[in-house]
């Protein structure tokens, strides 16, 4: 079973992966605008059985995770999940710095690590 996840951002998204539902991996971190049309070829790629989408506690960016789930529903007929999330993107740097990650590839890859901590967290509740 694929898991996508994504962890929605105003300015970014961050996409992790898990191919066998058992540990998550980050992938990616794209650009906001024309989400879509970039979330269609990971699906097409990958093809995942089950999207998760990070939701924070209301405000905008819970907001756009709802439109986001609709938004992949006119394209996707697999399971789409809304995972409660909070500060993930905050937990993700942390686990990087004390990794001892340079600054500049914390903030390239911060928002994968959160989705892959969104879905890490989605499967070992499940």
């Amino acid at each position: 079973m694929v898991y996508l996840s994504l962890d929605p951002g105003l300015a970014q998204i961050g996409v992790a992966i898990s191919h066998e539902g058992k540990l998550a991996q980050p992938l990616a971190t794209i650009p906001a605008h024309n989400l879509i049309n970039q979330i269609k070829p990971l699906v097409e790629k990958y093809h995942p059985d089950t999207i998760i989408i990070g939701q924070p506690d209301p405000g905008p960016v819970a907001d756009l995770a709802v439109a986001l789930k609709e938004k992949i529903g006119h394209f996707f007929t697999g399971k789409i999940v809304l995972h409660s999330e909070d500060l993930t993107s905050q937990e993700a740097v942390q686990k990087m710095v004390e990794g001892g990650m340079a600054k500049q590839r914390r903030q390239e890859g911060s928002h994968a690590a959160a989705a892959a901590l969104i879905l890490q967290d989605h499967l070992d509740t499940q």
